[in-house]
């Protein structure tokens, strides 16, 4: 059994990326927002959406969280991202999880390890 100890709707709205966009998408975006703190996600009763159960459907999702899978990305594409000319670290994260063999960065800097492997 999954204990949810927000209301679906903040962990809705903790869910909506950041980040700059085109303005009449952030105005649309902050409006829907807004609406959306002030409502609250529509329940069964109210007409508009009786035989579209989306608080089930969300909290489903949340409920039923998986790890996503790594996706096949090759070093070509990799270099493709680079910014020309800069020199940096790269440190390649797939869906999530880190691979060291797309990665490169100078070990002498830093150190990358689980935490559980850092106990010292």
């Amino acid at each position: 059994m999954t204990l949810i100890t927000k209301n679906t709707a903040d962990i809705f709205l903790g869910n909506i990326p950041g980040g700059k966009t085109y303005p009449f998408f952030e105005l649309q975006k902050n409006k829907a927002v807004q609406i959306l703190q002030e409502q609250g996600l529509p329940r069964l009763k109210e007409e508009e959406y009786k035989y579209t159960p989306i608080t089930k459907r969300i909290e489903n999702a949340i409920s039923n969280y998986q790890i996503a899978s790594p996706i096949h990305i090759t070093p070509e594409e990799v270099a493709r991202e680079l910014v020309p000319g800069m020199e940096s670290e790269v440190l390649v994260f797939n869906n999530g999880n880190f691979d060291p063999k797309l990665s490169s960065w100078n070990e002498d800097n830093f150190r990358i390890a689980l935490l559980s492997e850092t106990v010292d």
